[in-house]
């Protein structure tokens, strides 16, 4: 019985590829899966005793060699430790291979709601930017052609103040490059 070596090192170079794309393919969602976000800013659209309006930023960064996608997010607004609000959004955001993307996030709460919730002195919170924590916790879906990474983590607070500073301090401490180009 003779060995088609032709057909042998065919197959193995086919194998050998494949095993070598598919490593690729992981080490690159495995670095997608650990990117770094921030609250970057907000955009205050209304504050008042009678209505909150604001836009916060998020700041995404691809530290992949891919482009990719972002869909698919959930996200729940807490203020002060209560949740105010919930936001989605299944439109799809594109983020280029190595580069940072800004997600806005659309919050709006009745403050008075928050007393039922049993937040005490809400006059002296919403006057005091000190005061008032906003935190993101949520999931996004990202992909890349066939390769998806579902409820993948966001969850980042940080003062109204801070939010609003020209220099957002570090959320996250293994993402000092990526802060430093935030700011």
């Amino acid at each position: 019985m003779a060995v088609n070596v032709k057909g042998v090192v065919f197959g193995t170079v086919i194998i050998g590829s494949l095993t070598l794309l598919i490593g690729y393919f992981v080490r690159q969602f495995k670095i997608l899966s650990n990117s770094c976000y921030a609250v970057s800013g907000v955009i205050i659209h209304e504050l008042s005793l009678k209505k909150v309006k604001l836009t916060l930023l998020l700041k995404l960064q691809n530290k992949s060699d891919i482009t990719i996608n972002i869909e698919n997010q959930q996200y729940d607004i807490l203020f002060n430790n209560l949740q105010v609000a919930h936001f989605s959004s299944n439109e799809k955001t594109t983020i280029m291979s190595d580069a940072i993307a800004t997600l806005p996030i659309v919050v709006e709460f009745n403050p008075v709601d928050l007393l039922q919730k049993g937040l005490n002195n809400i006059t002296m919170i919403l006057n005091d930017k000190n005061n008032i924590t906003i935190a993101i916790k949520g999931k996004v879906t990202a992909y890349a052609g066939i390769a998806k990474v579902t409820d993948m983590p966001i969850e980042t607070s940080m003062s109204l103040k801070e939010m609003m500073a020209e220099e957002s301090p570090e959320s996250m401490a293994n993402c000092k490059d990526f802060y430093d180009k935030v700011k």
